[in-house]
């Protein structure tokens, strides 16, 4: 239960992460004076914190789920080595700290008003979520297929992660956005969505083919039909 919530809890902070850099400046309470924080910045620097905390416990939840020594076993030094130097290592590793600049570079907005550390701070906040997505690809069965499928998959969370991190800016914007430039957001959305969605769903299908076999594989086995649920779902 302790892995499944902390891993949900990092989603969210990867999904924050990602709303607040590509709406960031959609959102900000007057787009032409920077040091103004915008409504989102509090509960996106709480979900990103909260991230990198679960982030942690994550680790420590499946070194004592190896080892089946409870807390005791969770916590022992020498098992903890064991576990960094192993994939899952990799990625809490990985995780912190893309974590750890985002939230940095998310704070120190307010203090550099100045256009080129705006662009920098974009940069940061981009490659941040590169390097989240990329965690993805180093533990599960697709860690196991080519470099197109991973690929693939970095694609996928990205992708998911904009799409979700999108509706809170989104809905705070409607609380203060003029109609113009509310209506010029939301179409703007909604033209990216279309595109960025399908490829979403495009990337999704490749891969569980991949995973399974064969296309036929998506209908015959369980695996596949999950996969095909979670799909429709998301339709």
């Amino acid at each position: 239960m302790t892995v499944v919530v902390s891993k949900l809890m990092f989603y969210l902070g990867f999904a924050a992460t990602a709303g607040y850099t590509f709406f960031w400046r959609d959102i900000n309470d007057n787009s032409t004076n920077y040091t103004t924080p915008s409504y989102s910045a509090v509960w996106v620097k709480v979900c990103v914190f909260v991230a990198f905390i679960s982030n942690a416990v994550w680790f420590i939840a499946n070194t004592g789920a190896m080892v089946e020594e409870g807390i005791q076993g969770a916590l022992d030094p020498f098992m903890l080595k064991i576990m960094l130097s192993s994939p899952i290592g990799e990625v809490t590793l990985y995780r912190a700290g893309g974590l750890a600049v985002a939230l940095i570079t998310i704070y120190l907005l307010k203090f550099k008003p100045l256009k080129p550390f705006l662009r920098l701070k974009s940069c940061l906040l981009v490659l941040c979520l590169f390097t989240l997505s990329y965690t993805f690809t180093l533990t599960g069965h697709v860690s196991e297929l080519g470099s197109i499928a991973r690929i693939l998959l970095m694609v996928h969370v990205f992708v998911m992660a904009w799409w979700f991190g999108a509706l809170i800016p989104l809905k705070l914007s409607c609380h203060y956005q003029s109609y113009e430039k509310l209506y010029k957001l939301m179409d703007r959305f909604g033209t990216q969505a279309a595109v960025l969605v399908t490829l979403l769903l495009s990337a999704g299908i490749w891969l569980a083919i991949q995973l399974v076999g064969s296309f036929e594989g998506l209908f015959s086995s369980i695996y596949g039909q999950t996969l095909l649920v979670k799909m429709f779902l998301v339709t």
